[in-house]
């Protein structure tokens, strides 16, 4: 066996993206290819690391729904932690190695390479983990595109979702295809967020940018159901000072739509979180949805997020085991499982969004099955209308927290400023001649 064939195996082995070891085994024939990738914010290039950018729960860049990395660490701790960071900040081998069984006169083999990494790569570990975007897909949005086993919801709604792929997946289209390389870097692996419907929808983006509906994002007609969290209790467990419990999840439901910064509506997935043990003192509570790109913020990122969230509420020493406990909404933009579109009256029908949801059960106080209900009108937004199974009063452990995820403004839908022209084209709509 030869140096290089050595090196790669050591690459396979080490289960982490090591810029040495990835530049003597792939980079022996790709040089350029791999120098270029380790810039890209798949391999972990400068602001790609946006996770690690959030310190504190109450600081100016707010609290985020994935957790804080704030614990020193030793050499030891820091070299296996790279391992589990390699999940998402990926080598040559995590999208392009797609071994292959070999029998009979099946010729390809364990060392088969691809040029075009499948949608189930994308997801991680050819699709059997969470270890890639399935997980921020399927449980943190809700908004996954393969769904089917991966569809992280309660089993009320899997049923509902795991055959409601995205009508693009349906059809063979892979994640790359519609997210395309960015041409501004150049960088290898370094992928666009945004895509450009226009590349395979052009006559209906034209007439979308010209019609009624030009600042409401494609998603926001297209998604009609999502899954993933239905609540983050971020609190004090026997092993650890705060601990994430994210075991509760949704039925299917509808998203809300809110208004984000450049004045487009965009579906979004609204959770309530907790964080306990923070100091009361340095709480400050949102005046309004507080969107994730915004200049104060301060967090490096290499694209226009629509993700907000907002600080909501103070629990104070509500048991002693969390001291303060911080109530927040996380609320997270969503852009997949897209299908046929919502019907005009989901919109139009009320200024005011309710989606009455229920949960599963998960171990976080008393708090097991149940139901809530979130609300986007002209006084705010608001997780409201807790019940127990079957109507029942809800769980003595959301006691504090029933009146701390609500959000004062103005979230309600547009009003009709044409009842007439709104009917034509609801009838348009119906028979097919109106689509955007």
């Amino acid at each position: 066996m030869g140096k290089s064939a050595v090196i790669l195996l050591l690459y396979v082995l080490s289960l982490s993206c090591g810029p040495v070891l990835a530049g003597e085994s792939c980079g022996e024939c790709h040089e350029a290819t791999v120098a270029s990738f380790m810039k890209s914010s798949m391999g972990g290039g400068k602001g790609a690391h946006v996770h690690s950018q959030y310190l504190t729960w109450t600081g100016k860049t707010g609290p985020q729904s994935c957790g804080l990395l704030i614990t020193p660490l030793t050499e030891k701790a820091a070299h296996n932690l790279q391992r589990t960071c390699s999940q998402c900040h990926v080598g040559c081998l995590d999208c392009h190695y797609s071994p292959q069984e070999q029998s009979g006169a099946q010729t390809a083999g364990s060392h088969t390479f691809a040029k075009k990494p499948d949608s189930l790569t994308c997801y991680g570990g050819g699709g059997e983990s969470f270890s890639c975007h399935a997980g921020p897909l399927e449980r943190r949005r809700g908004d996954g595109y393969l769904k089917a086993e991966f569809t992280q919801a309660t089993p009320k709604g899997k049923e509902a979702l795991k055959n409601a792929q995205d009508v693009h997946a349906g059809k063979g289209v892979v994640c790359v295809d519609c997210h395309e390389p960015n041409r501004k870097t150049g960088n290898h692996a370094d992928l666009t967020r945004t895509v450009n419907c226009a590349k395979c929808h052009s006559k209906t983006v034209a007439a979308y940018v010209k019609g009624p509906h030009r600042k409401v994002d494609c998603a926001s007609c297209h998604v009609s159901l999502i899954g993933g969290y239905a609540f983050n209790f971020w609190t004090a467990m026997e092993v650890s000072p705060l601990n994430r419990i994210q075991d509760y999840l949704v039925d299917a439901m509808p998203p809300v739509l809110v208004k984000n910064p450049r004045g487009i509506w965009v579906p979004v997935h609204v959770v309530p979180h907790t964080s306990g043990n923070v100091n009361a003192g340095e709480v400050n509570f949102s005046s309004r949805l507080i969107f994730r790109n915004i200049p104060w913020v301060r967090i490096q990122r290499r694209y226009f997020s629509s993700d907000s969230y907002a600080v909501t509420g103070l629990v104070k020493d509500p048991d002693g085991g969390d001291n303060d406990i911080m109530a927040w909404l996380n609320v997270d933009r969503i852009a997949h499982g897209l299908g046929k579109s919502r019907s005009c009256e989901s919109c139009h029908a009320s200024t005011a969004q309710r989606v009455p949801t229920g949960f599963g059960s998960g171990p976080y106080k008393d708090v097991e099955e149940g139901e809530y209900t979130i609300i986007a009108d002209g006084q705010g937004l608001r997780v409201t209308d807790f019940r127990g199974p079957g109507g029942e009063p809800p769980a003595k452990g959301l006691g504090p927290f029933m009146d701390k995820w609500e959000l004062k403004g103005n979230f309600g839908l547009p009003e009709l400023k044409n009842r007439k022209l709104y009917e034509t084209l609801k009838k348009a709509r119906e028979s097919g001649a109106f689509t955007h």
